[in-house]
C-alpha cells in the first residue's frame, strides 16, 4: 500500500540506507551477511555458500603472496561459517515462533543483548542485515520484523544508534499495520526528541495508527 510522506520524498529505505553510510564506512572491516529474502536464513546451503564466498574473499584479501596457511590432514579446511551469519541464524529462528508482549523479555532478546555486549558493532550491522532482508517477505517472516523491533525498542536509544533508529524508521512504511505499531513503539520507550520529527514525517493509512503516533509525538513533546 502506497505511504503518503509529508516532505519526504524518498523512501525510508533510501533514508536509511544514505544516513548510514558513514557508519558503514567507519566499520568497513566488518562484513555484513547478505542473505536471500526468498530462503529461509535456515538453510544449510545458504549458510554453506555464504561461507566458502567469506573464506575465498579472505584468503584473496589477507593471506601474504607466497605465504600458505595450514590445512587438515585431509588438505582441505572446513569452510568457516561468519559469525554474523551463525548468530543471526539462530536469532531468526527464535523470533519466527515467539510472541512478543509489551514489557516482557523474551530468549531472543537475551540472546542479542549477549551479542550486543560481546560485539556491538557486529550485532547491530547483522540485526540490520536481518531485518532489511526479510521487510518485503510475508507469512511468518513479519514476525521477525516485529521480533527485531521489539528487541530494539527495550535497548537504550544510544546503544543501537543509528541503525536500530533507521529500523524503526523503515518500519513506519511496512504494508503490515503491526510492524508500523512496533516502529511506533520504538520512539515511544526510547523516549528521545528524535522522534518527534521521525515521526512527523509519515502520514498513517489507519487511523488508530495516525492517533498512536500522536500520543507518542504529544508525550515526547512535553518539556519543549
Amino acid at each position: 500500500m502506497q505511504r503518503v510522506r509529508l516532505n519526504v520524498p524518498i523512501d525510508a529505505f533510501d533514508i536509511a540506507i544514505e544516513q548510514t553510510i558513514d557508519f558503514q564506512n567507519q566499520s568497513a572491516d566488518v562484513k555484513v551477511p547478505t542473505f536471500d529474502s526468498q530462503t529461509p536464513l535456515s538453510d544449510n546451503k545458504v549458510i554453506h555458500e555464504i561461507a566458502i564466498r567469506e573464506c575465498k574473499n579472505l584468503s584473496e584479501t589477507n593471506s601474504p603472496e607466497g605465504n600458505h596457511s595450514s590445512t587438515s590432514n585431509t588438505g582441505e579446511g572446513e569452510p568457516h561459517i561468519p559469525l554474523e551469519v551463525e548468530t543471526m541464524t539462530i536469532l531468526s529462528s527464535m523470533l519466527e515462533d515467539e510472541e512478543f508482549d509489551t514489557g516482557v523479555s523474551n530468549a531472543s532478546e537475551k540472546y542479542f543483548e549477549k551479542l550486543i555486549h560481546e560485539n556491538k558493532v557486529s550485532a547491530m550491522n547483522g540485526i540490520s542485515a536481518l531485518f532489511m532482508d526479510n521487510f518485503s517477505v510475508q507469512g511468518r517472516k513479519v514476525n521477525v520484523l516485529i521480533g527485531i523491533l521489539h528487541i530494539l525498542s527495550h535497548c537504550d536509544y544510544t546503544l543501537v544508534y543509528p541503525l536500530g533508529q533507521m529500523i524503526a524508521i523503515c518500519a513506519l512504511s511496512h504494508a503490515n499495520s503491526e510492524v508500523e505499531e512496533f516502529g511506533i513503539k520504538c520512539f515511544e520507550d526510547w523516549g528521545h526528541k528524535d522522534g518527534i520529527e521521525k515521526l512527523r514525517t509519515i502520514k498513517f493509512n489507519s487511523d488508530w495508527l495516525q492517533d498512536y503516533a500522536k500520543e507518542v509525538i504529544s508525550e515526547l513533546s512535553v518539556g519543549d
